[in-house]
């Protein structure tokens, strides 16, 4: 009783019904551990458990948009992005006017995962919807375990192919298919596993007089300013692929000296304009490829990078954890044969 009792107020789930309760005042009359277990065994059979359904899913999600709004400090676009998931996800899971207690992590893993079929996508739905139950249960409405253990890593495989990586032949088919003033970018994110947004910042070295950081084809370096990293630090790529400076000394630049042109990306060089997404789209059709999971250029470079050296991938990329990561997602992506065609 005590134990069932401590389940219901740390977790407003089980209760014990009258009849158990009164079968519990009687324990006390029994005589030995076999007497308990009989006990035991015949409530076992009739006991009912209680759930408390909590308030309708709607009304929680409508409380947390207004804290949003006047206590979190939101914006007006990610105010829309929450709205949105979060009525989509009760709309099509048949869940107006259910309690969110009654909504179980089985009901957010099939949305999430089979559902949605972006990988972006699922990452964007699976945080909105981790940070909404997060602040529920705060408040004492739900129970956060609901979106924990929710992974997509089965259904990436399978839109993916065999392995989240690229070989040669795709990449440089893929970037046959740019357009021109796109292919810099590209290269840099497959060859060099500079992250989107640290490319969308990036400047040409020759771009002003006398600059340090940015793409030096002579000396074949890559100096990433701090202001340009994700991490703040200066970082340097260096014995990249040959066929990097091949198509970056043929590329067609901006003559404002970015490497992405202005008209691909925002002010901000954090977001890229749908002119961006639109040309790899069509970029992706006309080689023939599957739909690019997020992050695939960056992934592909680090697994190509594993069979050369650990300490110098590292040092590229800029990973400061260790080589933790680079065990658990790069090794074993492609083989050391498909490294050797990726370095030619």
């Amino acid at each position: 009783m005590r134990s069932r009792e401590r389940e219901r107020e740390d977790w407003g789930r089980l209760a014990l019904t009258l009849e158990e309760r009164a079968a519990v005042a009687q324990l006390r009359e029994l005589g030995g551990p076999m007497d308990w277990l009989r006990w035991a065994e015949d409530a076992g059979a009739r006991r009912a458990v209680v759930v408390q359904p909590g308030r309708a899913i709607e009304d929680v999600a409508a409380d947390y948009q207004r804290a949003g709004r006047e206590v979190l400090g939101w914006s007006i676009r990610y105010r829309a992005s929450v709205k949105g998931v979060i009525n989509r996800f009760i709309k099509e899971q048949g869940l107006e006017g259910v309690g969110i207690r009654m909504v179980s992590r089985e009901m957010v893993r099939a949305w999430v995962v089979d559902r949605v079929p972006a990988e972006a996508t699922r990452r964007l739905h699976r945080a909105i919807l981790a940070a909404f139950w997060r602040w529920a249960a705060r408040m004492g409405e739900a129970d956060a375990g609901v979106v924990e253990g929710i992974t997509w890593e089965r259904a990436r495989r399978e839109l993916v192919g065999r392995k989240p990586a690229w070989l040669r032949g795709q990449v440089d088919a893929f970037l046959d298919a740019l357009d021109g003033p796109m292919v810099p970018g590209w290269v840099l994110r497959f060859g060099a596993g500079i992250r989107s947004e640290e490319v969308a910042r990036m400047r040409w070295k020759d771009a002003q007089p006398g600059a340090w950081y940015g793409v030096d084809l002579k000396r074949k370096e890559i100096h990433l300013a701090p202001e340009w990293t994700k991490a703040g630090r200066y970082r340097r790529a260096y014995d990249l692929p040959p066929w990097v400076w091949k198509r970056l000394a043929n590329a067609e630049r901006d003559p404002d000296g970015w490497v992405v042109p202005r008209r691909y990306r925002d002010e901000s060089g954090w977001r890229y304009r749908q002119a961006w997404k639109l040309g790899t789209r069509r970029a992706l059709k006309a080689a023939g490829l599957p739909a690019m999971p997020h992050n695939l250029a960056r992934h592909t470079w680090a697994s190509h990078a594993y069979h050369r050296s650990l300490e110098w991938a590292m040092e590229v990329m800029g990973h400061m954890e260790g080589s933790r990561v680079f065990l658990t997602h790069y090794k074993g992506s492609v083989s050391a044969r498909e490294s050797a065609e990726y370095w030619v």
